[in-house]
């Protein structure tokens, strides 16, 4: 909440609603994240913390980021049950944080079609991920 405040100034209502805005915060954070956190070898298993039930596979989490760590892993685990077309989209908009037009020349595919797959990759994210707390 510290970085919406500190952003404050930077929303603009004309670009969408306040809710998109802070979502896009969050998300680019979490990304800013798993990008540190591949830079920093200090990572621990989840098992050494939180034993597993059954054969789950090991989940590795920094020491000091506890859960969130847990979290990415779940929503790149469910990253990889979308079709490749639409893992394409999302991955240059929300991984390399590309525009639109620059993503659809990058894969060559018309906007338009960039912007289904988009929608279609993060509403199925959504259904899988559920409803949040």
């Amino acid at each position: 909440m510290l970085t919406v405040w500190q952003k404050a100034p930077l929303y603009d209502l004309d670009r969408g609603t306040a809710q998109s805005w802070i979502f896009t915060l969050t998300r680019n954070r979490c990304f800013d994240m798993l990008r540190k956190q591949k830079r920093q070898p200090n990572t621990i298993s989840a098992d050494d913390i939180w034993p597993t039930e059954g054969d789950g596979d090991a989940v590795f989490v920094n020491e000091e980021r506890g859960s969130l760590e847990v979290e990415i892993a779940q929503i790149e685990r469910f990253y990889s049950d979308l079709p490749e077309a639409q893992q394409a989209v999302v991955r240059q908009i929300f991984v390399l944080d590309r525009t639109h037009e620059e993503a659809a020349k990058a894969l060559q595919i018309p906007l338009g079609t960039l912007k289904s797959r988009l929608r279609l990759g993060v509403g199925k994210l959504r259904q899988l991920i559920g409803p949040t707390p």
